[in-house]
């Protein structure tokens, strides 16, 4: 961020470094739907994860992640949660999609999960995010009780949601990733992570930032010290896409893994796939193209013309081996679905309406380079 770009009379804003619990007074400043400048006085309502759950087309969403709810929040479309006190910036006021029509608004705490991406950006070093591959939850401190949690744990959970002004929950695993590294088991309870208790959502975002994390975890009743390994996420999107007649393909994101079920685990392992993240991953067909129709979108790969398709890499060369070929002909392409169902299907290429073409991300800036 240059701030000589700003006028000299615009004062920057400070970052709050204060806890805030439920009932402290806030002020939320944005642009309403006419894009007029909003500002109302309110207070925190409420302390609470949020996880969006999944939609019917794979796509990155919202998990692990713990917001501030506002008693009579303005209808804005965004802005910035101040600290009426100091007028330092709380929280970002965003909103979420939830699914279909739904949305969600919340106070997204800058400290925790915004300025940690700034400081690493300003500095010019890559923002290094790490996933356990796992979607975290709360329970009722009651229920946990009746599933076997200590008193001891107990007494420290309850102190902590007395600290914030909201009722006591334990976080527990909800759902497990297939391609999750971090050892855990959906119904762990996570009591504590570095030597610090768990008492919130908040408290588990240290896991994003290394490899590895001790925890202690309640399994079955049992108390547990484990290591809990995460696995580094890209900083930014995909930098190279190719468009194979009409298909976009690139290297399979993350999130698509995460809908794979244990079927698909089994079916790529018989198909000889090493690494999944490496395969092919048709995000779209365009309307008109020859894929359209033919092949699926959030399908993979592995074969065109028997040969085998492990890479990026792998289909550029073949796409460099089959120019010239009759287009009267079909191709044979070999593709794998979410649900470890394999399909063969014949298509037929049209290099003069439907080229292939590879982007290339280089110094920050796409560049296309034509394939045929």
């Amino acid at each position: 961020m240059d701030k000589t770009l700003l006028p000299s009379l615009l004062p920057i804003p400070t970052i709050s470094t204060k806890e805030y619990i439920v009932g402290d007074p806030v002020e939320v400043y944005g642009l309403n739907f006419s894009h007029q400048l909003v500002q109302r006085r309110t207070e925190i309502s409420g302390i609470a994860p949020l996880n969006c759950p999944e939609s019917a087309i794979p796509a990155w969403r919202f998990i692990n992640t713990e917001g501030y709810a506002l008693l009579d929040t303005p209808k804005i479309l965004s802005g910035v949660i101040i600290d009426p006190a100091d007028s330092s910036v709380i929280a970002l006021w965003i909103e979420i999609n939830l699914g279909g029509i739904n949305k969600g608004w919340l106070g997204l705490d800058y400290r925790y999960y915004v300025q940690p991406i700034i400081e690493a950006l300003k500095i010019g070093e890559e923002v290094n995010t790490w996933s356990c591959g796992c979607v975290f939850e709360q329970l009722h401190l009651s229920r946990a009780l009746d599933l076997g949690l200590p008193e001891h744990n107990a007494t420290i959970i309850n102190n902590i949601a007395r600290n914030i002004g909201t009722g006591p929950q334990v976080v527990w695993v909800h759902e497990v990733f297939p391609q999750s590294p971090s050892g855990m088991e959906v119904g762990d309870f996570i009591l504590e992570i570095d030597d610090e208790p768990v008492g919130r959502i908040a408290d588990i975002r240290h896991l994003t930032s290394s490899e590895f994390t001790n925890a202690v975890i309640l399994r079955n009743r049992e108390t547990k010290d484990v290591v809990i390994r995460s696995e580094q996420m890209p900083s930014q999107g995909p930098r190279i896409v190719v468009c194979w007649a009409g298909a976009i393909i690139q290297q399979t994101p993350s999130f698509a893994l995460e809908r794979t079920g244990p079927e698909f685990a089994l079916v790529s392992k018989k198909e000889g796939v090493e690494n999944p993240q490496s395969l092919v991953y048709i995000s779209t067909c365009l309307p008109g193209s020859p894929a359209n129709g033919i092949l699926g979108p959030t399908q993979w790969i592995l074969q065109i013309e028997g040969w085998k398709v492990a890479s990026l890499e792998d289909l550029l060369r073949i796409i460099e081996k089959l120019k010239g070929r009759d287009e009267k002909e079909y191709i044979r392409v070999k593709c794998i679905g979410q649900k470890g169902i394999v399909s063969t299907a014949g298509m037929k290429l049209n290099s003069a309406f439907w080229p292939a073409w590879v982007l290339k991300r280089r110094d920050g800036e796409w560049i296309r380079s034509e394939l045929e």
